[in-house]
């Protein structure tokens, strides 16, 4: 999915029901016991609010003219759409036929309405005060197929999106059917992501001052919102990014070269070309091609892998991560792809707390 992208606009807030159901309901992952009818090309995602406070859903697609697709709020079943803390509720993809199987979907998640961003059609900008910039959010990206798989059934390509800028930790698991599945491209029950922001920003701070200034809870704006602000937002800024990130941009500037030099047979990226640009190394998942210097070892990605504490320190048993850090990641399975329509799974969204 490549940095899946989706943005969208709604002059009215448009809400599309869903089910929605308390905590102690049982085998949620089992959406056959769940009272839902499917129906074939129904793709059914389960969101758990985990983050102590009422969340606002929307779909959204983001698109090369910002202003054009109207943002959907997908109702969660609480006052005014939200999905109260501590529930969980189901969204539908296949509710969302205008959206289609082109990239660039994303699903928002925050706590207050997303009104001028989402529902007026742009994504939200960490950047800019009057497009959300002022809020929190996080958003997951997905791809539906309905006609796009191989194997020629149903499919959709989901994936959890750290790049950019997330004030909420998220976390997405597959639960195997219970009929059983052929699908090899998630290991059943793992819980991929990362799931608080008080250990991303310990794990930043450990890589260095500069890693840990992409942590965004200056006390000027720490009661309205809070983040971490990838590399890739705070470099396309340029000389424009915001005075707060000076300590980052100032250690490693877009247009130097110091985190990406020459080596062997690479020449030499600047550190925003080589972010966007080059690929995981070579081990674990012995790809061709592979990139040496990588943006896997730099601060940044060590910091989200350590925070995310996976066993194996990349992911599940295959090594695949579940979600993306850098721009190419995906061959080192930040996404899941051509996943079953049927495929039972749940993003759960934690506190945005530090």
């Amino acid at each position: 999915m490549k940095k899946l992208m989706f943005s969208v606009m709604c002059a009215v807030t448009c809400l599309i029901g869903v089910n929605c159901f308390g905590a102690g309901q049982q085998n949620q992952d089992q959406l056959n016991l769940m009272n839902l009818q499917r129906h074939p090309g129904d793709v059914f995602i389960t969101i758990y609010n985990q983050t102590g406070a009422n969340l606002y859903v929307y779909v959204f697609k983001y698109n090369n003219n910002p202003g054009t697709i109207p943002g959907v709020q997908v109702n969660m079943g609480g006052s005014s759409g939200v999905l109260p803390a501590g529930n969980k509720g189901i969204i539908n993809l296949a509710n969302y036929p205008d959206f289609g199987s082109n990239n660039g979907n994303r699903i928002y998640f925050s706590d207050t309405p997303l009104t001028s961003s989402i529902l007026a059609g742009y994504a939200p900008d960490e950047f800019n005060s009057s497009v959300g910039g002022n809020q929190n959010w996080s958003f997951a990206e997905y791809n539906y197929n309905p006609n796009d798989d191989p194997a020629g059934s149903m499919t959709f390509i989901i994936d959890l999106s750290f790049i950019d800028g997330y004030s909420f930790p998220m976390t997405i698991k597959f639960t195997q059917p219970s009929g059983g599945s052929s699908y090899t491209g998630c290991q059943w029950n793992f819980v991929y992501g990362l799931t608080s922001m008080g250990t991303i920003k310990t794990e930043l701070n450990a890589q260095g001052t500069a890693w840990g200034n992409l942590v965004d809870d200056d006390a000027d704006h720490a009661a309205t919102y809070t983040r971490i602000v990838g590399p890739d937002k705070v470099w396309a800024a340029g000389a424009t990014a915001p005075a707060r990130f000076n300590t980052f941009t100032t250690t490693y500037p877009y247009n130097a070269t110091q985190l990406f030099p020459a080596s062997g047979s690479q020449s030499a990226y600047t550190n925003f070309n080589g972010w966007l640009n080059l690929l995981p190394p070579l081990n674990p998942w012995g790809i061709s091609p592979y990139s040496d210097p990588t943006p896997e070892t730099t601060g940044y990605a060590v910091a989200l892998l350590a925070a995310a504490g996976y066993a194996n320190d990349y992911g599940d048993s295959s090594y695949r991560r579940g979600f993306y850090i850098y721009c190419q990641d995906q061959h080192a399975g930040s996404e899941f792809d051509y996943v079953p329509e049927g495929t039972p799974c749940m993003i759960t969204v934690y506190s945005k707390s530090f």
